[in-house]
């Protein structure tokens, strides 16, 4: 690179710094710029198409007259929105965000998740009826934990809460339902928990309320990637398959920075040094004898 085409080069990315701390002095985000730069390039596009087209140009002469003129602008809108869209994606493996679901039920499903597990995982929610209801994928998981010397912690809410059962009527479902979704998934984690006593611990904490519930679900696994969502209850959570997910990396990109992934972690180890306690053996017997509207676990 000589000297004249490197010092176009350092101009145009003063430019570039310049525009970027000139929109976020105007409160403009980065989604904001990426979506209309894009918007803009793809009518651009569409008009250069419909101006190749023999039928439009007969009836529109002008159009193909506009499409020569702005070829350069059209070729500068495409540099400036991939550079853009590279950007904004740098900005958020910067700080571990790797990818995101607009619903967990069509991005990465409790299914794939334990399918990604080798070496174990941490898990925040409330009763894991969901990550334990796919029984198969769910043990294998812990095999493949058992098989690598992994552990496998779970941090849940106590069943016999009142909170539990408040959230029968929160998430207008049927009577007992819920519980008892949630009483199978505690005698699930006991079972696997007698067969692979080493790799499995669960700690639970009990809530006074149902606002005091943890109000996000955390899956951590394999020590490099976190899964985390919120907690939400209602019609509109469709048992929570409706909420978005973000995926968060352990791993820093071209750099040192620390990313979200560390302040989940931590936030997960907070909870099971002083926000939970270690379930009992007769815990989980209690839990098991449950009565509510006349249902139990079977």
């Amino acid at each position: 690179m000589n000297s004249t085409s490197w010092t176009a080069f350092r101009i145009a990315l003063l430019v570039i710094r310049w525009a970027f701390w000139l929109y976020r002095k105007l409160g403009v985000t980065d989604f904001q710029v990426v979506f209309c730069t894009s918007v803009l390039v793809l009518i651009f596009g569409v008009v250069g198409l419909l101006s190749q087209v023999s039928i439009v140009s007969s009836y529109l002469p002008w159009l193909q007259r506009l499409v020569d003129a702005a070829s350069f602008w059209y070729l500068l809108g495409v540099v400036v929105a991939v550079a853009a869209s590279t950007f904004f994606v740098w900005r958020l493996r910067k700080i571990g965000i790797v990818s995101v679901d607009a619903e967990t039920a069509s991005g990465l499903d409790y299914k794939g998740a334990l399918a990604l597990v080798k070496s174990g995982f941490d898990f925040v929610g409330i009763g894991a009826a969901k990550l334990t209801h796919n029984t198969s994928d769910f043990t294998l998981a812990v095999e493949r934990a058992n098989q690598n010397s992994g552990q496998i912690r779970l941090i849940l809410c106590d069943p016999r809460a009142d909170a539990v059962r408040r959230l029968e009527r929160i998430a207008n479902v049927d009577s007992g339902s819920y519980l008892l979704n949630v009483q199978r998934s505690f005698a699930s984690i006991c079972h696997l928990k007698n067969r692979f006593p080493k790799n499995i611990q669960i700690h639970i904490y009990r809530p006074a309320n149902e606002g005091e519930l943890i109000t996000v679900r955390l899956m951590l696994i394999n020590k490099t990637i976190c899964l985390l969502s919120q907690n939400v209850f209602g019609n509109d959570a469709k048992q929570g398959k409706s909420v978005p997910q973000l995926h968060l990396s352990a791993k820093p990109w071209l750099g040192s920075s620390p990313t979200f992934y560390m302040a989940f972690e931590r936030y997960f180890e907070q909870l099971w040094t002083s926000g939970s306690v270690e379930v009992t053996e007769q815990d989980f017997v209690e839990i098991a004898a449950i009565k509510s509207y006349g249902k139990t676990v079977s």
